[in-house]
């Protein structure tokens, strides 16, 4: 009876592990899944620049974090667990990465959009100028339209750069040459001179932003290339985690086969022994009775039997003596 509750015991312990190993390396495709939904959230991000994704971003990461935590509160090897804290960790690198993507974005898009303010003032201030130059001044009229050509230059060559062409020297060239226009401009057009200024300083506004733009794009590459291999760090040691339960799910499986074997072979060597022992608790005072018997039929009345026993045989045996007893005084009654 003992053997048979050590095995159910051993059986029961087996399928908890089992299911306790199954469950953990659940835990872990959910986990890469996690991961997964970083990596294509994060190249939708940088090619949007969208608050949704962001958002989303936010939600899987948190998502993977609540899971580590979780498994981290289940019993682990040590090595697990350092595989867990070093996961957490990542994962906690991995947050103050994507802030810093969050803040080279929000960077960029303000840039773009005091671009693009400085391109609508511009263009007005360009009209305006026009309009103002009487229409048979040939000369200023053609210094006015190069003018206008250059800052429409330097809006296309920004967008280039947005793209991420090296086009700095371009720019630069364009801005010198838009001063020069600006120059002669000024000492023709005398009578425009506050709205030629304004010009200026929108035009020169505009350059300098856009002198920032290869740095805040050099960060969102640096940035994003930290998130890369922030990801793919989580991927391996995850991989790694999920290896070492797989092997321990096995060794798991190897051991429980060999402690039930071991416990059937025993539980089979102490039914064996015990049906010696009941056998011979039965033979042997079923063999005193008989040889009793056989003597008492051959006319021998002096057989006796130790009838020590105190179950149904020993109270057979004690039968036997009591006829044997009342034959012998029988007899000696005739």
């Amino acid at each position: 009876m003992l053997l048979t509750l050590l095995v159910g015991g051993i059986g029961l312990m087996v399928i908890n592990q089992i299911e306790s190993q199954t469950e953990k390396q659940q835990h872990i495709i959910i986990f890469n899944n996690h991961i997964s939904q970083l990596a294509s959230g994060r190249l939708g991000y940088l090619k949007d620049f969208n608050g949704d994704i962001a958002a989303h971003i936010a939600t899987e990461l948190q998502a993977a974090k609540t899971l580590v935590d979780h498994d981290l509160q289940l019993k682990r090897s040590s090595d697990s667990s350092q595989r867990l804290n070093h996961l957490a960790q990542q994962l906690q690198l991995y947050d103050d990465s994507f802030t810093q993507l969050k803040q080279s974005v929000s960077a960029r898009i303000t840039a773009e959009n005091q671009l693009q303010t400085h391109i609508n003032h511009a263009s007005e201030l360009l009209r305006q100028l026009t309009a103002a130059i009487p229409a048979s001044d040939d000369s200023l009229q053609h210094l006015a339209a190069q003018l206008g050509k250059r800052f429409y230059q330097a809006r296309f060559l920004v967008i280039e750069l947005l793209r991420g062409d090296d086009i700095q020297g371009k720019l630069q060239d364009t801005a010198a040459e838009f001063d020069t226009y600006i120059t002669q401009l000024q000492t023709q057009a005398s009578s425009q001179q506050q709205l030629l200024t304004d010009i200026s300083d929108s035009f020169k506004q505009y350059a300098a932003i856009a002198s920032t733009l290869p740095g805040l794009m050099s960060s969102l590459a640096k940035n994003s290339a930290a998130l890369e291999q922030d990801e793919q760090t989580l991927v391996d040691t995850a991989n790694q985690e999920s290896v070492a339960q797989a092997n321990l799910q096995q060794s798991i499986t190897h051991s429980a086969y060999i402690y039930v074997t071991i416990a059937t072979l025993a539980a089979l060597f102490v039914g064996f022994s015990a049906t010696l022992v009941i056998s011979r608790g039965i033979n042997q005072p079923l063999q005193q009775v008989l040889d009793v018997a056989k003597r008492i039929g051959e006319g021998d009345l002096t057989a006796q039997s130790n009838a020590k026993r105190k179950d149904e045989m020993g109270q057979l045996m004690q039968a036997i003596a009591a006829m044997t007893q009342s034959l012998r005084q029988l007899i000696s009654q005739v």
